[in-house]
């Protein structure tokens, strides 16, 4: 089985997926007790976006190592991205109830209940996660973008929040994005402005940001601006996946990539 799991980790790493979903899927098939067997197969298919395939084997595997907080992690990542919300909230709670400080399933649970519209629970969970000792810095970004969505007038607080998480997640554009929608909450149209033209500097392919600038610039009178705007982002196609969850992904395969369970 250790033949079979190395092999397809190189095979991996060159790009061979039918290679290495053969062969990590041989190693798990031989021992599904190891977890590293597991979190590699699992990673595999949320790398490929087969996520329901991803979940199978992640339940699977946690099924050996209940005590898991990363096999638990990728089966709820792996539900959430596949849709499947209500099982993923399911599998965070439980992982929350056994380790209540791990800082990415507080963040995929706010996240994960934010989209749902339980937007009272996401917040209470987001809150509850920035007084835990090692708050994931997208929790920030998260619990800003949700005190917006409240209508929330704490806006010290959203600004402040988004200030840390613009210091630690590179070139947040979602984090631009939301400081716009603040300033026009406050009725300052020129600081939303300055924001959205940072977020489209640092992402020109980001298609709400070009549509709520050229929407901004009509409404100062920038028709030019506008219409430039609005070119740019009739140019772009919608995103298959939100840039929330685009940006939520990449964190947590870094998160799970990262993760080492015991051989």
């Amino acid at each position: 089985m250790a033949c079979s799991y190395l092999r397809g980790k190189v095979e991996d790493s060159q790009g061979k997926t039918t290679e290495a979903e053969r062969d990590l899927s041989e190693a798990f098939a031989g021992a599904p007790e190891n977890p590293a067997y597991g979190m590699d197969l699992g990673l595999f298919y949320i790398h490929e976006h087969a996520y329901l395939q991803a979940a199978t084997v992640f339940e699977r595997a946690a099924g050996f190592n209940s005590r898991s907080s990363f096999l638990l992690l990728g089966l709820s990542v792996s539900r959430f991205l596949a849709g499947q919300h209500e099982l993923s909230i399911e599998a965070l709670r439980k992982l929350l109830s056994m380790q209540p400080d791990f800082a990415p399933a507080q963040l995929l649970l706010a996240f994960a209940l934010s989209v749902e519209g339980r937007l009272e629970d996401a917040e209470k969970v987001a809150r509850q996660g920035l007084n835990s000792p090692h708050p994931s810095p997208y929790l920030y970004y998260l619990e800003a973008s949700v005190l917006l969505k409240l209508q929330s007038r704490e806006y010290k607080r959203i600004f402040e929040e988004l200030s840390v998480a613009q210091r630690e997640i590179p070139s947040c554009s979602l984090c631009y994005l939301t400081k716009s929608k603040a300033h026009q909450a406050q009725g300052n149209f020129e600081a939303a402005i300055a924001d959205l033209e940072i977020a489209t500097r640092m992402d020109s392919s980001f298609p709400e940001a070009w549509y709520r600038l050229a929407s901004l610039y009509r409404r100062v009178g920038r028709s030019a601006d506008a219409s430039r705007a609005q070119d740019q982002f009739q140019k772009l196609k919608a995103d298959k996946e939100g840039r929330e969850i685009q940006m939520l992904r990449e964190n947590f395969l870094q998160t799970l990539d990262a993760a080492q369970p015991p051989q």
